[in-house]
């Protein structure tokens, strides 16, 4: 019998680079959470160069039709482009937020404890009030023993010295004589 005149496809030329393929896939899926932010393009161009790399050496190899290599090439960029703009949605960058903290010129509420002195400072925390008298420093705010939250008075004004934790009990966030700053 005559055997069908059809040119016989390796099954592994085109599983071995699907393997490929998968495997870069869950290398950014799996590796992602421990890289560096601003390193994520670069990050992102070094692992598909690499498969690139190995996929055109492997299809070259095997001797594939070229069509195949361009495919593969496509697909491999094509899902990095896609992993770039998905991993960009999801974990956005962190915003770099620091500078002077900056009044508001908000009315004042009423309090239960009315007026302050002239000489008084009225602090409000939601729907509480605190009043205190003089320059301070003032800790309306602890977090165990440690000042949450100070303020004092200087001949430029009202400075507040502060910091913030998170669910971990690390350190966030500090401000330093009206001056925010993120620390992670």
């Amino acid at each position: 019998m005559p055997q069908s005149a059809k040119p016989s496809v390796d099954r592994d030329a085109i599983l071995r680079p699907l393997k490929i393929i998968v495997c870069g896939v869950l290398f950014v899926a799996l590796v992602w959470h421990g890289l560096w932010i601003a390193w994520r393009v670069l990050t992102l161009l070094t692992i598909a160069s690499a498969f690139s790399g190995a996929l055109f050496y492997e299809l070259a190899s095997r001797d594939a039709p070229r069509q195949w290599t361009v495919i593969g090439l496509a697909i491999v960029w094509g899902l990095t482009g896609i992993s770039w703009m998905i991993l960009d949605r999801a974990y956005p960058l962190n915003p770099h937020w620091s500078g002077a903290l900056v009044a508001a010129d908000d009315p004042m509420p009423r309090t239960q404890c009315g007026a302050p002195p002239p000489d008084g400072l009225l602090m409000l925390f939601g729907p509480d009030a605190v009043l205190a008298r003089g320059n301070g420093p003032f800790t309306p705010v602890r977090i165990g023993t440690c000042p949450a939250l100070t303020m004092k008075r200087t001949p430029e004004g009202l400075m507040i010295d502060a910091f913030g934790y998170d669910s971990d009990g690390n350190v966030v966030y500090r401000i330093a004589d009206n001056r925010f700053e993120i620390l992670i």
